[in-house]
């Protein structure tokens, strides 16, 4: 329903048909650009769950493992979530095959994600500023099985092997770039 340059925000839902059809409690709101979906983060902030833009019918109920969710981003290249957990967990969901792929502990939670589809690239952001660069190839390349890698392996899926960029202030906003 989404063309690819399209967003949520362009797309107008009939308040009448939303109201008499479907009853969404959301604490956020995410697009998911250029697919027919949305997703809504609950109320509870323990599940994302995705939505027909067609018929408003929920396609799928994502949950992290009882944490709160604190961020979500779409990689289209991947069809696929990357969502932040208060728990300092980054985990990585494929769509169309339903399931979680990765989920990395890390030594701060991540309250800011934004993805470069053209560099296939993922910045997070802790809340004590730390900004990681994440190869997308790398993580959605190797076996499509759920890794729960140590604190010290999480480093091989990094952006060109960098080490995390350090932030003297803390990190207030990120853009994508």
């Amino acid at each position: 329903m989404f063309a690819a340059d399209e967003s949520l925000e362009n797309f107008k839902i009939s308040p009448a048909k939303a109201l008499k059809d479907v009853e969404i409690f959301a604490e956020k709101v995410f697009p998911l650009n250029g697919s027919n979906y949305f997703s809504v983060l609950e109320q509870s902030q323990k599940s994302v769950k995705l939505y027909d833009c067609s018929n408003y019918k929920e396609k799928q109920d994502i949950k992290c493992g009882g944490s709160l969710i604190t961020n979500v981003v779409y990689v289209k290249e991947h069809n696929a979530l990357v969502m932040s957990t208060n728990d300092k967990h980054l985990n990585f969901y494929d769509i169309e095959d339903s399931k979680l792929v990765r989920r990395f502990v890390l030594e701060d939670a991540q309250v800011f994600l934004a993805v470069s589809d053209s560099k296939g690239i993922l910045f997070s952001g802790s809340i004590s500023g730390i900004i990681y660069e994440w190869s997308l190839t790398k993580i959605f390349s190797e076996h499509k099985q759920v890794t729960l890698s140590p604190k010290e392996l999480y480093t091989e899926f990094l952006y060109r092997g960098h080490k995390p960029i350090r932030q003297a202030d803390g990190l207030t906003y990120m853009l994508n770039v």
